[in-house]
């Protein structure tokens, strides 16, 4: 098959090149010839002009439109190439060289010079016998001719032969174009990937067009095949790895557009010849991981700042067994891990300090050790035991006034060290705040006007030294509140 290229095989006969404009050349195979037969031979070479012979199809009788003779229709040899005759009423394919066709077949509108085109460019390469058969004919029905469709109704063409014929003839025409689906899915599940082929309006292509696939991060049942009566291919895809997924689709589909015509000697008939391609291709990208794994702290009262901590992960069904471990992210070490099975959930529970950061990950499990690298999943998550501290702001409402009369803070009993800040009226006020227990900042902000802004620092050690966390600030405004 041919890419679309700008060349031009060299003309043997310019005389000939003019008389293939004007005349309308046919063919008929010699009546020694048994009736529904495939033929195979090679062209023969006279001088300067090369004769054709019958390379693949099928010979029908004489009829209405074409009395004399028997009809050949497939497939004929000329210099190593094969094409169909595109007209009926001249006899013995010939050429002394060929033309590329672009955009249309002399005498036809585009539209139908581009199913002629799809067809010759689909079934030029056919060794089937049947569908070159078809093929034929179904570029003389769109020719129209008139001793044709004498000849198409004298019933010397069986029904189910002109059923696949009519079938050629209405499917959708190109310009093709390829896409790819499938389903995101998790490491060890499968999914149907389907490559669809669609031609001129965005309808479903023509069963039978070749598509290759290919991906990275998993494997194909199949890699290549034809598509169906929709202009679709299916296969099943199964991720193997943790890492990014592509899967793409790629096909040299039948030019509507292309094909090659023999410059014929005067009388005799023309081919076309389909050789043409329209390369096409598709992708499409994927990284999907597991959902993040719950994480329960209880951790009510003080526990000396450790807290106990149950991590719950679920692998869904037909996803691979993996090993998810939950890791320091300031130590780089493992605090505690869990193997996982596709459809069911574990739970993993360790004594973990607070204020520690901790990192979720998994990995492929397969007999005692992970295939995979390691893939963390979601952000660190902080380990907070007991929980922060809490604020409450009373705003007073009077008849023509309001105001901020305190800031209540609220810490649970733990061996972190709060320290509270207040700023109002443009001063700032810190307090040390009690552990398990409550502490008011007294004010005196009045007015509709009145506004303040608090939040809390946190500390390892009673000299403020080693700083934890700085919680969230709360802004207030008295008229708003």
């Amino acid at each position: 098959m041919r890419k679309l290229a700008p060349y031009l095989r060299r003309v043997f006969t310019p005389v000939l090149a003019v008389a293939l404009l004007f005349t309308a050349i046919g063919y008929s195979q010699p009546a020694t010839a048994a009736t529904g037969t495939a033929v195979k031979a090679f062209a023969t070479r006279t001088t300067g002009i090369e004769f054709a012979r019958p390379y693949l199809g099928t010979i029908y009788p004489a009829g209405a439109g074409h009395t004399t003779g028997t009809v050949f229709v497939g497939l004929w040899s000329w210099r190593n190439e094969l094409g169909f005759c595109i007209d009926f009423t001249r006899h013995n394919p010939s050429g002394s060289g060929t033309v590329i066709l672009n955009g249309a077949v002399p005498g036809m509108t585009a539209a139908v010079s581009a199913k002629i085109f799809s067809i010759v460019n689909q079934y030029g390469h056919s060794r089937n016998k049947t569908e070159v058969t078809a093929a034929g004919l179904a570029v003389w029905k769109l020719r129209n001719e008139p001793q044709f469709t004498a000849y198409w109704n004298s019933h010397k063409i069986p029904q189910a032969m002109m059923n696949l014929v009519a079938t050629m003839v209405a499917q959708t025409p190109g310009p093709f174009k390829v896409s790819v689906a499938s389903t995101p899915v998790l490491p060890g599940q499968k999914s149907i990937v389907m490559a669809t082929v669609t031609g001129a309006g965005n309808k479903s292509a023509p069963a039978g067009l070749q598509v290759n696939l290919a991906a990275v991060g998993g494997t194909l049942l199949r890699a290549a095949g034809v598509t169906n009566a929709r202009g679709q291919f299916a296969t099943t895809f199964t991720r193997t790895s943790v890492g990014a997924v592509t899967i793409s689709v790629a096909g040299k589909l039948p030019s509507a557009t292309h094909a090659l015509l023999t410059i014929a000697a005067p009388g005799t008939q023309r081919l076309l010849v389909g050789e043409f391609t329209q390369p096409e291709s598709a992708k499409i990208s994927y990284n999907k991981q597991f959902a993040t794994p719950t994480a329960t702290t209880a951790c009510t009262t003080n526990c000396d700042g450790v807290a106990t901590v149950s991590f719950q992960v679920c692998n869904p069904a037909g996803a691979a067994t993996t090993r998810w471990s939950w890791t320091n992210v300031a130590t780089k070490k493992s605090l505690v891990a869990v193997i996982v099975t596709g459809g069911t959930c574990k739970t993993a529970t360790a004594l973990i300090p607070d204020t520690t950061k901790v990192q979720s990950s998994y990995c492929l499990y397969v007999s005692g050790k992970c295939t995979s690298a390691e893939v963390n999943v979601g952000s660190p998550a902080e380990i907070v035991c007991p929980p922060w501290a809490s604020m409450d702001v009373p705003v007073h409402f009077g008849c023509n006034t309001c105001s901020l009369g305190s800031v209540t803070f609220t810490v649970p009993a733990s061996t972190r060290f709060y320290v509270g800040v207040v700023t109002y009226n443009g001063k700032t006020v810190t307090t040390n705040l009690v552990a398990g227990g409550t502490t008011v900042v007294p004010l005196a902000v009045a007015g509709p006007s009145a506004t303040l802004t608090a939040h809390f620092v946190v500390y390892s050690d009673a000299a403020h030294a080693h700083q934890i966390k700085v919680g969230p600030s709360w802004n207030i405004n008295a008229a708003t509140s």
